[in-house]
């Protein structure tokens, strides 16, 4: 029988300066990829499975998988949407008069609420499972952040 094992890669931005302005504004570092496929091979590695094993180890590609989500091509805006309803206090998740959302204050938040463990990951996976449940489609890429799902579900479906 087929199994995928899922798993967040957890190598998260490094933060690099804070400013005491009107606001607490943090800055982080981009995480290299160089950093997160030595980490990924470490994780393989450890595990030593034969290669005709029916066990398959599917590592996120990016920091967790609430990161690959807001990274993702395809569900980028729909995860935005879910993060804010849930977290509708948090200004930093909120949108402009333009009806937009600040990308660098959601990102920097989002950082820090993952740092914090203070995202209600649970609530989020909610709302983010009935708005996809809406969707007569969904077609994620390839080269999506969030593709190595598609590949643990193909994996376990022998598909």
């Amino acid at each position: 029988m087929p199994i995928s094992i899922v798993t967040d890669l957890d190598v998260s931005p490094e933060k690099i300066k804070k400013e005491e302005v009107e606001l607490d504004t943090i800055e982080y570092s981009e995480i290299s990829h160089e950093v997160e496929l030595e980490k990924s091979k470490k994780i393989l590695d450890s595990l030593a499975l034969p290669d005709e094993s029916n066990v398959k180890i599917l590592i996120s590609p990016h920091w967790t998988l609430e990161w690959c989500l807001y990274l993702s091509s395809t569900l980028n805006e729909c995860f935005k949407e879910c993060v804010s309803k849930v977290h509708s206090k948090t200004e930093g998740f909120k949108k402009n008069k333009a009806g937009k959302y600040d990308e660098e204050k959601f990102k920097t938040t989002l950082i820090k609420k993952l740092k914090d463990r203070t995202l209600d990951k649970v609530a989020i996976a909610h709302e983010l499972c009935q708005q996809i449940c809406s969707l007569d489609t969904l077609a994620i890429p390839e080269d999506d952040s969030i593709y190595y799902l598609v590949e643990a579900i193909k994996h376990v479906s022998k598909v």
